[in-house]
């Protein structure tokens, strides 16, 4: 066995690399235990401020799902403004076409009275938004329409008319 170590550390040298890193890794769990008692700790400390919040008349739940909600837009808001300026205004352009500042009254009045005045950017993603959700409405009315024939391999039909004339077909039968 001796022979098969040429050109290697002796074994003197192999087992205090592996006492060394031994003890790598028990000061590691060391530390490690270390730094969950004090994660322990704060966790201890947010749970007394939420039985604090929940005495003054706030659910846990809800304070957390503020809380959650403000990470979220702390989040989006750095990745926002790690956008460079034309992927920036790409980045806005999107989110006002899928309505996220709509739900505000004052994103919806910025968006009605936007509205006529669209580059084609920004006509496309909303053009290409309405598709989608005429899609997903055409496929869940023929879903509908297998469920009403109960015979879903009849039904290939992704045109509304004939798919209310199938409607209206079995209605007249049933």
């Amino acid at each position: 066995m001796a022979g098969n170590l040429k050109n290697r550390a002796d074994q003197g040298d192999m087992r205090d690399f592996v006492d060394r890193i031994e003890r790598c890794n028990k000061d590691k769990a060391s530390a490690h235990g270390v730094y969950m008692k004090r994660c322990g700790e704060i966790q201890n400390d947010i749970n007394a401020i939420l039985d604090e919040a929940k005495d003054a008349g706030l659910t846990k739940k809800s304070v957390k799902a503020v809380i959650k909600v403000r990470e979220h837009e702390a989040k989006a808001k750095a990745l926002r403004e790690d956008l460079e300026d034309d992927d920036a205004a790409l980045f806005d352009d999107i989110r006002e076409a899928l309505g996220d500042f709509a739900d505000s009254p004052l994103g919806a009045a910025a968006v009605e009275r936007d509205g006529a005045a669209q580059d084609d950017t920004t006509a496309a993603i909303v053009g290409a938004v309405e598709a989608d959700e005429e899609r997903e409405k055409i496929a869940a009315q023929k879903v509908a329409d297998a469920e009403a024939f109960d015979q879903p391999e009849n039904v290939t039909s992704l045109d509304p008319k004939k798919a209310r004339a199938n409607r209206s077909k079995a209605a007249a039968t049933a």
